[in-house]
């Protein structure tokens, strides 16, 4: 949990550090792109930290990382947090009044997590973050995928989580106690933000996991595949594939690799060999074979002329001579 904390850490480390040199600046630099909510809550969260000086009983501490050491502050921490839920009607899970650093932040991840993305991804704050995560400094190089993917799960372990507390905010905090509809708008925003093929920051990054580890049966279900409206073109997960384009290109690599073995055979393929080849007795099986069975002898079968008898022919003849 605390590695995944300081993915959020250096996020907000990196959305301060633009925010700190303009909104321009930051786009000419690193080529990142703040919405008008997400600039306006960076904003208010400049203005707390001036007004901020010094640590409030009241923090969370995941925002701030702020960590109380005596037991005598504790015990102050304790007494004050009580005072406060006393003043809060019906408890919900946000009823411990936050530090309004805290909810500033808080309102800024949650406008990092609800937005949707176009063809450039990367001018996305989030997206830009995460994609410079896989970059290695040294050596220079790209971040290995298991530790890369890694950092994304934890981005998305705690994106989750924010998302779960802006959605049941007001909500209480028995789950018994949680009406239907708090519940039916929860899965409608869960659709709508948090899922693959919603074009936003979330789905943006499932896909990547989806390269990374494999993911994409866990997380995204079955690839989605359509046809165009003028059956002229495939949707396979919200990429189009034009069919005249890659039949064009998979009789390019035919040509090629006719050419290839053409120069291994010295000439010949063309004229003898491939006229000898019967492609209609090829098939593609994904079932898996057994030990000690090639691919040839699944297909040929019984056809197959066995090898030993004549690897003893060649050694009796080695010894003979």
């Amino acid at each position: 949990m605390t590695k995944y904390r300081s993915v959020g850490h250096r996020y907000l480390s990196f959305c301060w550090r633009s925010y700190r040199i303009g909104r321009e600046e930051a786009f000419r630099r690193w080529a990142v792109q703040f919405t008008d909510e997400q600039w306006s809550l960076l904003h208010d969260v400049d203005e707390e930290l001036e007004g901020d000086t010094f640590p409030s009983s009241r923090d969370s501490g995941f925002c701030s990382g702020r960590n109380v050491d005596t037991d005598d502050e504790e015990e102050d921490e304790d007494e004050e947090v009580g005072e406060c839920e006393e003043e809060i009607d019906d408890g919900g899970i946000s009823s411990p009044v936050h530090n309004a650093l805290d909810r500033a932040i808080f309102r800024f991840i949650v406008s990092s997590i609800k937005t949707e993305v176009g063809g450039n991804a990367y001018t996305n704050p989030l997206l830009c973050f995460c994609a410079a995560l896989g970059i290695r400094q040294r050596p220079l190089g790209y971040t290995e995928p298991h530790l890369y993917t890694g950092m994304l799960a934890g981005r998305l372990w705690w994106a989750r989580l924010f998302f779960l507390e802006d959605a049941f905010e007001d909500e209480p905090q028995d789950q018994d106690e949680v009406g239907v509809k708090a519940v039916l708008s929860f899965k409608e925003q869960h659709a709508a933000w948090m899922c693959v093929g919603s074009h936003t920051v979330i789905s943006t990054i499932i896909g990547w996991m989806a390269y990374g580890k494999g993911h994409r049966q866990k997380m995204g279900g079955q690839p989605s595949i359509r046809w165009a409206d003028d059956e002229e073109a495939l949707f396979h997960m919200g990429e189009e594939v034009n069919i005249e384009k890659f039949t064009r290109t998979l009789r390019g690599q035919v040509t090629e690799a006719h050419k290839m073995l053409d120069r291994l055979f010295g000439g010949s393929w063309q004229q003898n060999v491939n006229g000898m080849i019967d492609m209609g007795r090829i098939s593609d099986s994904m079932v898996r074979l057994g030990a000690k069975q090639t691919t040839i002898q699944h297909i040929i079968g019984s056809k197959a002329r066995p090898v030993e008898p004549v690897t003893r022919q060649r050694d009796d003849q080695v010894r003979l001579s």
